[in-house]
């Protein structure tokens, strides 16, 4: 906005600084959406010229205190319209607002009202006596109508003049508000007449931001005064500009005005809602064929979306197979980011040593030790990369789970669970290239073979009898770097070990169904999320095994591999290192002789000397 400014003060030469009425007309004239901000901006600098008479720059200041608010902010001195246009928090953590809660007075409050009585200009008359009608309550005063009359006939009366559709939305839908708080009906219908009389001036796509505005107000609104014949010509602006959409293949207009017709058409007219959402998901899906696989899978999944909410049973299935398809060619075109990471091999190998070197239960107390990652881990991650990338925080996104969905994210301010889910997997795929010699060191060292992971689980009542065979399977073919068996073989018998923990919290692991007739298992999903599960594992087990196999933004690969959603190159050696600590993690969390889970070498309990990991 200082730019603005600038460019504004140096179009007034010598004529600066210029009565108010003159610095208004100049910002409208170069068609400023906020020709308000603008003169704000020049009338704090001349506040600050201390060549100007003391009592006349307080005026000035006041002025500009005016002019400087914004209708754009965060609540920040509670429910007003006016509010301050920055705000922040000091390191004790203090808000401070730009400009400051304490600089509304009731002088200041006065001082817009006076203003308001004396200036005919409208814009100036619009701000002064709306800053009074909104902001008196703020300061102890008590509102007067006419403050609000006088703000909506300026608003009204700026429709001849400004030439920006942002800033006669922006009037419009004020002085709508302002007529609706004093219920001055007469008020209300001049709102109305201007904005319609606004957009009949030119037939085309020129004022669709004020029909929309007239939608919203007039067509969409239950207690819209609008007759039914000016109804009629809103509906029929919302259908020209569909159907114009469609023709000139424009999702992102086609939307506004496909969504508007919708919430219209929802209230009892399930034809012409099916024909509306024929039209804007056919356009989705046009525009999804002319992009790349990860646009495809968007505008497909938007469609899909459409089709079901009006009942498009046919539609909705026929765009499912689109969407998988996109999804596989959205994976296919991803590019492979990447970082080289120096890692000294002397700091590789006492590392390596500090586990391996141990005498065979303590290094393996200490492999799961090392790598069973805890959430105060993954919410250092999070903390740290949002202090290097503070819009992160703040924004929504969309990713790519691990079976290739994607899945639309809130901002981590908005949802931080799942964006520490998010981080932990990407702190298990990092720790990959530790694990691996660990792994190649323990089975080469201490001479591994199937049947010596096998009397590691015969430990443990966890891995019953009749599942050795299976388990022997499992080992034999990671032994035999066999990843996919191994995963195939494994993941069953960690999940029925899940379940049996879970019944000896003294759980059923099966619940009815809601005609209390049928029995129904319980899912790992809703078994991981028991708060009993979590008593008897604490927070970071508990947690560590969701992202590794039940979260679907984690590594999911429970149900990745029951469901049949992967791969042969899916099955790698990562995955396969991984699963097998949380095998050995059950193992020694649980073993046979123990009278409680408390007795075992847990996180929480002490798993022995946790070695440090090399530094990068």
């Amino acid at each position: 906005m200082g730019e603005i400014a600038d460019r504004f003060r140096s179009k007034l030469g010598a004529d600066w600084p210029a009565p108010l009425p003159e610095m208004l007309d100049a910002a409208l004239a170069q068609d400023s959406h906020h020709p308000e901000s603008v003169v704000g901006r020049v009338l704090e600098d001349w506040s600050a010229d201390e060549t100007v008479d003391q009592e006349i720059r307080g005026a000035i200041e006041l002025d500009a205190l005016a002019f400087v608010l914004s209708d754009r902010h965060g609540g920040e001195w509670g429910d007003t319209h006016f509010g301050p246009w920055g705000s922040g928090t000091t390191e004790a953590g203090e808000v401070i607002t730009a400009p400051r809660r304490e600089r509304v007075t009731k002088a200041a409050v006065e001082h817009w009202r006076s203003r308001a009585e004396l200036l005919e200009h409208h814009v100036a008359r619009a701000r002064f006596s709306d800053a009074a009608w909104d902001l008196a309550p703020l300061v102890g005063l008590t509102r007067r109508r006419e403050d609000a009359i006088r703000a909506i006939d300026s608003y009204i009366g700026q429709c001849a003049n400004s030439r920006s559709e942002l800033h006669l939305e922006r009037c419009l839908r004020r002085a709508h508000t302002l007529s609706r708080a004093i219920g001055d009906a007469q008020r209300a219908a001049n709102v109305r007449t201007s904005l319609l009389e606004l957009c009949r001036v030119e037939e085309s796509e020129a004022c669709e931001r004020l029909r929309f505005l007239a939608c919203d107000l007039y067509l969409l609104d239950k207690q819209s005064d609008a007759t039914d014949a000016e109804k009629a010509i809103i509906l029929v602006w919302m259908e020209e500009g569909l159907q114009r959409c469609v023709e000139q293949g424009d999702p992102f207009d086609g939307e506004r005005f496909a969504e508007r017709l919708d919430l219209h058409y929802r209230r009892g007219d399930a034809e012409s809602r099916q024909r509306v959402a024929r039209a804007f998901g056919g356009l989705l899906e046009a525009w999804a064929a002319k992009g790349n696989g990860m646009l495809a899978m968007h505008n497909y999944k938007k469609a899909h979306e459409v089709y079901q909410a009006a009942g498009l049973s046919s539609e909705a299935k026929a765009v499912r197979g689109k969407v998988q398809s996109a999804t596989a060619q959205s994976r296919d075109e991803m590019a492979r980011l990447s970082t080289k990471v120096e890692i000294p091999g002397d700091e590789m190998d006492t590392f390596v040593e500090s586990i391996v070197g141990q005498e065979w239960s303590e290094a393996l107390r200490r492999f799961v030790a090392n790598f069973l990652h805890r959430r105060a881990e993954f919410e250092k991650q999070l903390d740290s990369w949002l202090e290097g990338s503070t819009m992160y925080g703040l924004l929504s996104q969309t990713v790519i789970t691990e079976s290739g969905d994607s899945v639309a994210l809130k901002s981590p301010q908005e949802d931080r669970e799942s964006h520490i889910i998010l981080k932990g997997a990407e702190v298990m795929r990092f720790a990959e290239v530790f694990m691996r010699p660990v792994l190649d060191g323990l089975l080469v060292r201490h001479e591994v073979t199937p049947n010596k992971f096998l009397e590691l689980t015969d430990e443990s009542p966890l891995f019953l009898d009749d599942r050795r065979s299976m388990l022997y399977r499992a080992f034999k073919a990671y032994c035999l770097r066999d990843w996919a068996t191994f995963l195939h073989m494994a993941v069953p018998q960690v999940e029925h070990a899940i379940r049996l923990l879970f019944q000896h919290a003294a759980q059923k692991a099966t619940t009815t169904s809601r005609d209390s007739k049928r029995w129904r298992t319980l899912t790992l999903n809703q078994i991981l999320d028991s708060s009993a599960l979590a008593e008897l594992l604490g927070g970071d087990v508990l947690l560590y095994l969701r992202v590794v196999l039940t979260h679907d933004l984690g590594l999911n690969m429970r149900n990745l591999v029951c469901h049949g959603l992967v791969n042969q190159s899916w099955c790698n050696r990562g995955r396969a290192d991984r699963l097998l600590h949380v095998v050995l993690l059950l193992t020694l969390l649980f073993r046979r002789g123990a009278t409680s889970s408390h007795d075992q070498p847990d996180e929480q309990q002490g798993t022995g000397e946790e070695s440090a990991a090399p530094s990068l």
